[in-house]
């Protein structure tokens, strides 16, 4: 008998499913315009130079950058998004959502 104990197949362990969007919890969120002080002082850090303006292919040497990055993020762009001045980005594959938190606490959540 402890040979059927080896031959019996062990099932593969299940995936876990994903979630179709993900938000931090309301206690991990920061307020808009906290969130806009953290990217001016990385704006300002000398070390985020590569991260403040979006690639330049050719400028930068990058060729096929876009080809391979669809939903690109820089520090600019970043600081646009949380100052209202352009939306977040749209949802590729499970839904991308942005969340912030308005000044009065009230958890504002776009999946655009």
């Amino acid at each position: 008998s402890g040979s059927s104990v080896k031959n019996k197949k062990i099932p593969k362990p299940k995936k876990a499913k994903r979630p179709s969007a993900w938000a931090p919890p309301p206690e991990k969120m920061v307020s808009s315009s906290h969130a806009e002080a953290i990217i001016k002082n990385l704006l300002a850090n000398p070390l985020s130079i590569f991260f403040r303006v979006p690639v330049d292919e050719k400028r930068d040497g990058a060729l096929g950058y876009y080809a391979k990055i669809k939903q690109p993020m820089d520090l600019s762009k970043s600081l646009r998004i949380v100052q209202g001045h352009e939306a977040p980005p749209a949802s590729v594959g499970d839904a991308t959502k942005f969340a912030v938190v308005s000044e009065s606490g009230d958890r504002q959540v776009s999946a655009k």
